[in-house]
């Protein structure tokens, strides 16, 4: 942060503000607690986070004469107040996370995006064990790392499936009939 120019730092009191930002009919939720590690503060796992989703489906379709202070008035009150919604982080040295992010972040994410990524991955981590475990001569422990190799790549099998063009279509089309308001598409079971 020193290393940036004065003009730079200026408004460095609203980074870290939490809430929304506002632009005419637009609302943003800023969420500046996902991202603390640029701002030299430790990461930890962000608080659950909800979008109200009425927010995405304004359009300026047939609204001239909206008076937009009146419609986010709720969300206009939270930003005149915006220096008593802050991160409240410890600062570090240098960029890092809390020992229980990758956990958290592990659980939220989606690691592989194909089979043969999480292929690759297992192999890998397979061929590095009995590598370890060769040299340690303990035959028993790498006959249980196979045990688990293999039990991970039957997982990964039953889990992970390609999606082919008419189930990305028949996706679309549900997602789209659900904003449209139909509460009961056929197929959803399919999710």
């Amino acid at each position: 942060m020193a290393s940036l120019l004065v003009r730079c730092q200026s408004g460095q009191a609203v980074w870290t503000y939490v809430g929304p930002l506002i632009c005419f009919h637009l609302v943003e939720k800023h969420q500046p607690d996902r991202v603390l590690r640029p701002f030299n503060m430790l990461q930890t796992p962000p608080a659950i986070s909800y979008t109200d989703q009425r927010l995405h489906q304004i359009d300026l379709r047939g609204k001239r004469d909206q008076d937009w202070r009146r419609i986010h008035a709720e969300h206009i009150g939270v930003w005149n107040s915006r220096y008593d919604f802050w991160v409240e982080a410890p600062t570090t040295s240098e960029p890092t996370v809390s020992e229980n992010y990758f956990v958290w972040y592990r659980s939220i994410t989606r690691r592989f995006i194909t089979q043969e990524g999480a292929f690759y991955h297992c192999m890998y981590d397979f061929v590095d064990k009995v590598q370890t475990f060769s040299v340690e001569h303990d035959i028993e422990a790498l006959g249980q790392i196979c045990d688990r190799t293999t039990e991970r790549v039957d997982h990964i099998i039953q889990q992970t499936r390609r999606l082919t063009v008419a189930d990305t279509d028949r996706r679309r089309m549900r997602r789209r009939r659900r904003r449209q308001g139909d509460d009961v598409v056929e197929g959803d079971e399919d999710n």
